[in-house]
């Protein structure tokens, strides 16, 4: 959208425009468990549920087995069996026995900016498996081990890229998209021949131009995309792309962390203090599966209107923010991807792609003993 799109109020006073409001979604999928050695997908388990809380002001207590939500817009229950998961968007009161009771029920809650960036997650604690993490940092410290762990993700990632390319080409007579499938593809052939970790990130920045470039011709021209940009995004399709992304690294995040990895030390992010470099590593393979398609879908359908968007100069640059019932429909539809079903290929098994994340924390885990000879990523076809 350009500067003449505008509304002049939508730059006044946009943190406090946030309404309070509590979206959950119930799922009736199955459930991942990690055990030190082992996964386990328990069936119909209804525990899988996701509360989103966004605003100011909420206040959340429990009482016997259901948790309670007070705010603007009222009181709100949730049965704790039915909830796997909480996002805190803005600020929001937790008492202590509440978080007693989500502790005791594994209920990971994340906390996140009003805008989306994680601040931290409580979570029960992560397993003790020295033996895991020494084998992790001797792998990982393996040139040729981590490179080649590291080439595999990049190409499942372009894999990914091009899966989604292709799906809209079938769509319609697209040939600049035809055009950028055609260098993708002659990159994604490089990618097992990089030496090194800067020659293959070299190789996955020319596919990602390609693809970017791509994709900025699947938008509806109503959003005035012109191509992925961060920190902070400043258009509605750019800060849809780093909202889904920050919600995707909370959830890797937790997976990785509940396998007893160290979530620090990657092998494509390099170790960072502060940054899960891990995680980051896992969320590549997912990002077109989930974050991109999510984003499409939502400024394509006419799920979200250009007014469900906020403004501010921040610096000298313009921020961009969902609004309350913008946030609601987001929601929405990156659940619906989450709980979307597919065959995971490394396992055997159709699961969602949040079990996905676990799966592949623990297939990774298992790669680090020996358990198995290289990493699958998921790759979308």
């Amino acid at each position: 959208m350009g500067s003449s799109a505008r509304p002049p109020d939508w730059c006044q006073g946009v943190r406090r425009s946030f309404s309070i409001t509590v979206y959950v979604r119930y799922p009736t999928h199955s459930r991942v468990h990690i055990h030190e050695d082992r996964v386990r997908v328990d069936a119909n388990t209804a525990g899988d549920g996701s509360l989103y809380l966004h605003g100011y002001g909420n206040k959340v207590t429990v009482s016997g087995s259901r948790l309670h939500v007070d705010g603007e817009t009222g009181h709100t229950e949730v049965p704790l069996d039915r909830l796997g998961r909480i996002f805190l968007f803005g600020q929001s009161s937790v008492t202590s026995p509440a978080f007693d009771a989500l502790l005791a029920r594994r209920v990971d809650v994340h906390h996140l900016t009003v805008g989306g960036r994680l601040k931290g997650v409580t979570t029960a604690p992560d397993p003790v498996r020295p033996l895991l993490r020494r084998e992790q940092y001797r792998r990982f410290d393996d040139r040729d081990w981590s490179l080649d762990l590291a080439r595999g993700v990049v190409s499942a990632k372009i894999t990914n890229q091009r899966a989604l390319l292709l799906r809209y080409r079938r769509r319609g007579f697209l040939p600049w998209v035809t055009a950028e499938l055609g260098a993708m593809r002659v990159v994604r052939r490089q990618v097992p021949n990089a030496n090194d970790l800067d020659q293959l990130m070299g190789f996955e920045g020319a596919a990602a131009r390609s693809y970017w470039r791509a994709f900025a011709g699947l938008v509806d021209p109503l959003w005035n995309f012109g191509g992925r940009h961060r920190q902070p995004p400043p258009d509605p399709v750019n800060s849809l792309l780093s909202f889904a992304y920050s919600l995707m690294s909370a959830e890797v995040e937790t997976a990785v962390r509940a396998t007893g990895l160290d979530v620090g030390y990657g092998f494509l992010h390099a170790p960072q203090d502060g940054r899960p470099s891990l995680a980051l590593d896992l969320m590549e393979e997912f990002r077109p599966v989930v974050g991109d398609a999510v984003a499409l879908t939502c400024v394509n359908t006419g799920r979200l209107q250009p007014g469900h968007f906020l403004f501010s100069d921040t610096g000298g640059h313009t921020s961009v923010h969902l609004t309350a019932e913008g946030r609601r429909r987001f929601f929405t539809e990156y659940e619906r991807r989450m709980t979307t079903e597919f065959r995971h290929r490394a396992s055997g098994r159709v699961v969602t792609y949040r079990e996905a994340l676990f799966l592949q924390a623990a297939h990774l885990a298992r790669v680090v003993v020996g358990d198995f000879p290289r990493y699958e990523p998921v790759t979308w076809s």
